[in-house]
């Protein structure tokens, strides 16, 4: 309730949606049948714990999508650098096929690099196809419903990764490098010091 008086502080559109849903794409999908959202419309979905997201990569997501009829879920991703990111267990990392459609998604480090994992530093070849997930999405508003119909997949309870439904039911997600790196996300107490003392800079 905080939240939404804040919101409606600077005059932005709220739907308060139950509090037994466990994930971001539950909320979107109870918002969807709310407003009577057209099945065609593309919805992005940008979570709290991303404050520092950049119009710029709202808008991309959401053209990707469009872009591809192939796809029923869009994202975006960026390069990985240091061995410290590669092997922390809070950023989750992506592969993607030729076409710029997701593989996988983990916690763990993926690809890993036979000849150069785990030593430490990595060279710029190790990290070549290392990317880290950036977590906004946009869906089609019909695909939304779909998606709280399906069953829950055990690699998305392995991994507490809810995008892993979609791959697991063998639908598609497109991903592209984001055209601006966001700042910092927030996924542990550390990251929450960090973005406020950013956002109060």
């Amino acid at each position: 309730q905080r939240i939404v008086e804040i919101a409606q502080g600077f005059g932005a559109d709220v739907c308060l949606t139950a509090a037994s849903h466990t994930s971001g794409t539950q909320r979107l999908a109870e918002v969807v049948e709310q407003r009577q959202i057209s099945p065609d419309a593309i919805i992005v979905n940008l979570q709290g714990d991303e404050p520092l997201m950049p119009a710029e990569c709202i808008n991309q997501v959401a053209q990707l999508l469009q872009n591809d009829p192939a796809a029923v879920v869009a994202t975006l991703c960026s390069p990985l650098e240091s061995a410290a990111d590669v092997f922390d267990s809070s950023i989750v990392k992506v592969v993607s096929d030729k076409h710029q459609h997701a593989l996988y998604f983990s916690r763990a480090a993926i690809p890993w690099h036979r000849e150069d994992f785990p030593t430490p530093p990595l060279s710029q070849t190790s990290v070549e196809y290392v990317r880290r997930h950036i977590g906004i999405y946009a869906y089609r508003a019909a695909y939304v419903q779909r998606y709280v119909q399906l069953d829950p997949s055990p690699l998305e309870q392995i991994e507490s990764l809810e995008q892993l439904r979609v791959l697991w039911h063998g639908d598609k997600i497109a991903i592209a490098q984001a055209v601006k790196v966001p700042g910092p996300g927030v996924d542990t107490e550390e990251d929450l010091q960090q973005v406020a003392a950013l956002l109060t800079h």
